[in-house]
């Protein structure tokens, strides 16, 4: 299909769809696929939020294109297993110039990377860690939170102490994306790393995934420090404003259970040191206070010709339950 035909999204609409789920501690993650390679294997767990009611979805079975707009592999911080010892996994993307991918979060055309798991016994995945996204607007003032050039997803795996040594462990992931340009495509692919289980870091020989892994670490958003916080956090009736003395610019990208903002496009990116986002009012007036949560990543450029410093706000007006 073609970018002109893609839907906006009503957030309120949606949010209904998703009745009785409550807010996601783990909002920073994705949606990643568990399953055993031992005999009765559990069905894929999905511990991310995902609304598909408009955006693009691949269908079921979807195969993919002969020519790949973006392709995935799988990397790792070592070479190897360490009992007891927590080893992070990454699925690495390498994008077409001028494509983009999907982030977790609010997006109006799209649908976010997925990943599902087979792993063997003694492993555990944690959920998937995302770096922050790049605004991205299409004509037609069409906001999407994406990823260009590379990217690589996060995730840390967790080794029991009891892990055999010597064995080999075999990961795999079954992984899928739609990835865009004037044009969506979906995109899949099965993906299989084979690591040797070792009694130290040092019979490790060193991995090749080390500088994109750091480099993705450096765009996992940070803990919002209360005691201490990067900006200024201010509820009025209809507004949220956002205030960091020291920002040369500020842009906030939403996740799927932030209030309602009327328009992200319009208030959620600011050559400035404040940010004011208006909120959707409710059928019968001003949001309550007990409902308004603030729940994305606030990027904040000190220099211009800087980077960015992320962090994730998960914030509610004082006194709120």
């Amino acid at each position: 299909f073609t970018r002109k035909s893609a839907l906006r999204l009503d957030w309120a609409t949606r949010r209904d769809h998703r009745s009785g789920m409550k807010y996601a501690a783990h909002a920073v993650f994705g949606s990643i696929g568990l399953a055993t390679a031992s005999a009765g294997a559990v069905p894929a767990l999905s511990v991310g939020l995902q609304a598909q009611e408009t955006r693009c979805e691949p269908p079921a079975g979807a195969e993919a294109p002969a020519e790949s707009h973006a392709t995935a592999s799988l990397i790792t911080s070592e070479t190897g297993i360490v009992p007891g010892r927590t080893l992070t996994l990454g699925v690495h993307f390498v994008v077409r110039r001028q494509w983009h991918l999907y982030w977790e979060g609010q997006n109006e055309t799209g649908t976010p990377i997925r990943v599902k798991l087979t792993l063997p016994d003694g492993i555990k995945a944690s959920p998937i860690q995302w770096p922050a996204p790049v605004r991205h607007v299409s004509p037609g003032k069409i906001l999407d939170h994406v990823y260009e050039g590379e990217v690589t997803l996060l995730i840390p795996l967790e080794a029991s102490q009891d892990l055999k040594l010597g064995v080999t462990a075999n990961i795999k992931a079954a992984v899928d994306w739609v990835v865009c340009k004037d044009v969506c495509l979906f995109e899949n692919a099965t993906l299989d790393l084979a690591l040797p289980v070792a009694s130290e870091s040092s019979k490790l020989g060193p991995s090749n995934g080390v500088a994109a892994i750091t480099t993705a670490k450096s765009s996992i958003p940070t803990t919002w420090n209360k005691n201490a916080p990067p900006a200024s956090i201010t509820w009025t009736t209809d507004r949220v404003d956002l205030q960091s003395p020291n920002a040369q610019r500020l842009e906030f990208y939403p996740m799927l259970e932030c209030i309602d903002l009327v328009n992200a496009f319009e208030d959620a990116a600011v050559q400035s040191n404040h940010l004011s986002m208006r909120v959707k009012r409710t059928t019968t007036g001003a949001v309550p206070p007990s409902d308004r949560h603030l729940l994305g990543i606030l990027a904040l450029w000190r220099t211009l010709d800087g980077r960015a410093d992320y962090y994730l706000v998960d914030e509610s007006p004082a006194g709120s339950p």
